[in-house]
């Protein structure tokens, strides 16, 4: 399913890839492993980024079509 997934054409609208925070404070606080936290928040994309993927892939099926008709 992945294979199939990175295969589809994709418009990249964000900044990838987002780096990873290590959240010491929370490490310490939860006596825990060492935690890293995906920032996600600094692609330059709104908060909602499961919108946003949809339609990196949304915009470039429709850049295909449009070429295919041209």
């Amino acid at each position: 399913m992945i294979v199939a997934v990175q295969e589809l054409p994709r418009m990249d609208l964000g900044f990838y890839p987002t780096p990873l925070t290590e959240a010491r404070h929370l490490s310490s606080v939860l006596g825990g492993p060492r935690i890293l936290i995906k920032r996600e928040d600094l692609s330059r994309l709104a908060p909602d980024r499961n919108k946003h993927r949809k339609l990196e892939f949304s915009l470039a099926e429709a850049m295909n079509r449009e070429l295919v008709r041209s």
